[in-house]
């Protein structure tokens, strides 16, 4: 008996482990949270994508694009695909990254983020936020375009060629 409830404890937890995001659990947009902090909610939520088939990553990221990114870019399962692709594929299972201010003013904010990939590969990224005009979301900040450098930081399977210098990192 106690084999059986041991048992059906693990499948249940690993069951709730392996479910997607639940709605009530997103972090949802709103007027309290800093540009920078919706760039490290999204940072952290896609950093958690590690497996293909898991959307919740995706799910979170979503929540936070602006209205006409979403048009650009939507419906999920479309912005879900976009994200695997080459340019943003580094940001899927990221090692860590970090978040530096270039500009913020009253309704737009620019960031330029660095990102360590799984591999050790670190590309940067411009990222850039507006303030919602309307809808639930209205006057909280939200990401309208996150586009990769045009040269990237360092990859791992050049490293060795850039440099004979021992890396201090």
């Amino acid at each position: 008996m106690l084999r059986a409830m041991l048992v059906t404890l693990a499948v249940c937890g690993w069951l709730l482990a392996e479910s997607p995001v639940h709605a009530q659990q997103l972090v949802r947009p709103e007027k309290s949270l800093s540009p920078a902090d919706v760039v490290r909610i999204q940072l952290e939520a896609i950093s958690a994508n590690r497996r293909g088939d898991d959307m919740t990553g995706f799910e979170q990221v979503w929540t936070f694009a602006h209205p006409d990114n979403r048009r650009l870019t939507g419906p999920l399962p479309r912005f879900a695909r976009m994200l695997r692709s080459p340019n943003y594929q580094m940001l899927l299972g990221n090692r860590g990254h970090r978040i530096e201010r270039v500009s913020i003013d009253d309704g737009s904010a620019h960031f330029a983020v660095r990102v360590t990939s799984r591999d050790g590969g670190i590309y940067g990224y411009s990222w850039r936020l507006s303030k919602a005009r309307e809808g639930d979301a209205a006057g909280a900040w939200m990401t309208t375009s996150v586009v990769l450098s045009l040269i990237h930081i360092s990859e791992p399977t050049r490293r060795a060629t850039i440099s004979r210098m021992p890396s201090s990192a």
